[in-house]
C-alpha cells in the first residue's frame, strides 16, 4: 500500500482513511472531545468526511468538526405545530 506523504502515521481505521479507501461521504457518530488539553473544555461533536477526486481517483479527504450544539440550535426553532417538540437523533441512537 502506498503511504500518504501528508500523513504521519498510518492508521488503517482512521477516519480520513475510511473515507479514502472506500471513496464515499462519512458523518461519525458524535463524541466528546477536548480541543483545549483541558478536561473542563470537552465538547460534544460530529465529524463530516467527504472524498476528494480527480479522474475518478480519491486523492485525499476534506473533513470539518462541528459542534453538536450547533445542531441544536437549529432542532430548536423547530417548531410543526404548538405544543411540540423536535429531536436530533443519531443513527446509533
Amino acid at each position: 500500500m502506498e503511504m500518504d506523504k501528508d500523513m504521519e502515521s498510518y492508521d488503517a481505521k482512521g477516519h480520513y482513511y475510511i473515507v479514502k479507501n472506500s471513496g464515499k461521504p462519512d458523518i461519525k457518530e458524535p463524541y466528546f472531545y477536548n480541543y483545549y488539553n483541558n478536561s473542563d473544555k470537552e465538547e460534544l461533536i460530529t465529524t463530516v468526511a467527504y472524498p476528494i477526486k480527480h479522474d475518478a481517483q480519491t486523492v485525499g479527504v476534506a473533513g470539518v468538526d462541528i459542534p453538536m450544539s450547533d445542531f441544536q440550535k437549529l432542532v430548536d426553532e423547530i417548531n410543526i405545530y404548538p405544543g411540540t417538540q423536535a429531536y436530533l437523533v443519531s443513527q446509533n441512537g
